[in-house]
């Protein structure tokens, strides 16, 4: 029988599967529902554990339904997303899903001084942030479950490894999205837990990426429809195992993640904090020995889904406008509102867009989203080797994105065809876990097409862009 791994994508709206062949073909694929996320206050973002669990079972299920008969399963990990934070009481989830996006936590976050922000970015490798784990346990503790404080905290990561196990285990760069790791020892940090109000002990153990934490236990397997007993391995934060499957795993490869949020990330052989730019955060690869630095630009996608369902009746309607189109000197700039706290809208035009063309608006949206995509490029390239090319994936990688993307920057873009890269890194996780050989057919098992920047057709807009973000920030608004 041919032998296979499973590969899991824990996402924040959706689970994915796949199941991969040693030869590294994908043999068989499934997806949940959009997984319901609430706001039950102001600022809430949170998701019932059922909910979660219920889609593992869901992609999963679809997944080995579309298998031949005759696959063996091998073993399985899974990537997933980050920060999210599961409230745990012996072996019981006691309280919703607080997830990464969750803003309730931000009054935390600015009432740190500046020697504890510093902590926190020297040893973490992070920047503080309202929404992981850090900020959300110090909240949970200090007000919502302040009468009866968690026994544990776990990220969403750790809640599936232990229904399916029975073992409640992180890995090092999912931990490193809770913000209270040290990032070169890999370990809990006792400082960053006293920040929280929480000892290390708490938190659950982190074990290396490709580390054997268990077997699929009975009841889960005959839920899921695995053999029980299958070696689950440690995976990774969703990031750093779409970039093991993209082989962005060398100082110099980059790639960037276009979902609601957009995320840059680049491969790194340095784990000097110092060195990065303040806007750039550290973490373990999926790789040992190698470091990760992103840059998460906020919701750049949510943005230009926003700007399509505003201006236009069908999206396909976008590349008409744009196909072959440059920009000319009436074309506005755009300022996109990435961080949408109160219906201020998607952004605004500069000038006022007053009689120009739909099509030029439509460039200015997409340009503002390409410009910063550079900046973050420049950033990280300022301490790493230069790129050429920059690999993109996710939902939003649309043509005409893709086209004003390799203008602004003047990078090759490479677009690998697939639905889930992260599951595909995990599924790859499991595979050298079990010792097995690649073959190229695990590098981009849907093929890769290109596109090449055109020659001076920016200008100087990038220029002009940059100003404007610096007035914006000068006048104390959001970049």
């Amino acid at each position: 029988m041919p032998a296979a791994v499973l590969g899991l994508d824990i996402g924040t709206t959706s689970v994915k599967a796949v199941v991969v062949a040693r030869a590294g073909k994908v043999l068989g694929e499934g997806s949940s529902d959009p997984i319901t996320t609430t706001t039950p206050t102001s600022g809430a973002s949170e998701q019932d554990p059922a909910d979660l669990w219920a889609a593992v079972v869901a992609a999963v299920q679809r997944a080995l339904s579309s298998l031949e008969q005759g696959v063996s399963l091998a073993g399985l990990a899974m990537a997933a997303q980050s920060g999210s934070v599961v409230p745990v009481a012996g072996d019981r989830v006691v309280g919703p899903v607080v997830t990464w996006m969750d803003m309730r936590a931000l009054s935390i976050i600015e009432g740190f001084s500046p020697e504890q922000r510093s902590l926190v970015r020297r040893v973490s490798g992070w920047t503080p942030s309202a929404g992981l784990g850090l900020a959300t346990i110090a909240w949970l503790r200090s007000q919502a479950m302040a009468e009866a404080p968690p026994e544990r905290f776990a990220g969403v990561d750790s809640f599936i490894a232990h229904r399916l196990t029975g073992e409640w285990v992180t890995n090092p760069s999912n931990a490193a999205g809770f913000q209270l790791m040290d990032v070169l020892r890999l370990e809990w940090d006792g400082e960053l837990c006293a920040l929280a109000g929480i000892e290390p002990a708490v938190l659950v153990p982190i074990a290396a990426t490709g580390c054997r934490i268990g077997g699929v236990q009975p009841a889960a397997a005959a839920v899921l429809g695995l053999p029980p007993g299958l070696p689950v391995f440690a995976g990774g934060h969703d990031q750093a195992c779409a970039a093991v499957a993209l082989g962005i795993t060398e100082p110099g490869a980059m790639m960037l993640s276009a979902g609601t949020a957009w995320v840059l990330t680049a491969a790194t052989d340095s784990a000097d904090v110092a060195a990065l730019a303040d806007s750039l955060n550290l973490s373990p690869h999926a790789v040992a020995g190698r470091w990760t630095t992103s840059r998460h630009l906020g919701g750049i996608g949510a943005v230009i889904a926003g700007w399509l369902r505003t201006a236009y009746e069908r999206p396909d309607e976008l590349e008409s406008d744009l196909t072959g189109f440059g920009p000319t000197s009436t074309t506005p700039a755009f300022l996109p509102n990435l961080l949408d706290s109160g219906g201020a809208g998607l952004g605004r035009f500069v000038p006022a867009p007053g009689d120009t063309s739909r099509a030029e608006r439509s460039w200015a949206v997409l340009e503002a989203a390409a410009f910063s995509v550079r900046q973050a490029v420049e950033a990280i390239t300022s301490t790493t080797e230069p790129v050429t090319s920059l690999t993109v994936i996710g939902g939003g990688s649309r043509p005409a994105v893709l086209r004003t993307l390799a203008d602004a920057t003047g990078l090759v873009i490479s677009v690998p065809r697939h639905a889930s890269w992260p599951a595909l890194g995990a599924a790859q996780v499991a595979a050298t876990a079990l010792g097995w050989e690649f073959s190229p057919a695990w590098a981009a098992p849907g093929g890769t097409d290109l596109v090449e920047p055109r020659a001076d057709i920016i200008g100087g807009r990038y220029a002009a862009y940059r100003r404007l973000i610096e007035g914006r920030l000068s006048e104390g608004g959001a970049p």
